[in-house]
């Protein structure tokens, strides 16, 4: 879908975006909470009650570096494709396996 639509998903997800309009504001703080609910029902995460809104931080962080990780592709060419998936995969998996984990655990 980002492939196809280069051009839109950039203009959503530039800095520009945010804080220019304020409805457009909203939009995007709506997408970044459905997405966040989407990986965590992914991850089977989605019930849970113990540090749940330092689980959602963490994830909707996530969520900021996947849009720089797509301008380094789209835009850059600094990464590619295969590059985004290997790197994207990883990182969420060690936040929910990992830094979730140790960061609920000092709380």
């Amino acid at each position: 879908m980002v492939e196809r639509n280069r051009e839109m998903w950039l203009s959503a997800i530039g800095s520009e975006a945010i804080g220019q309009d304020s409805d457009v504001e909203q939009i995007m703080l709506e997408v970044d909470e459905t997405a966040t609910d989407h990986i965590l029902q992914a991850a089977m995460m989605s019930d849970v009650v113990e540090g749940r809104e330092k689980l959602r931080g963490m994830v909707r962080a996530y969520g900021s570096m996947l849009k720089a990780a797509s301008r380094e592709w789209l835009v850059r060419g600094a990464l590619n494709r295969a590059d985004l998936h290997v790197m994207l995969t990883s990182s969420v998996l060690h936040i929910l396996q990992t830094v979730f984990p140790a960061v609920r655990e000092e709380s």
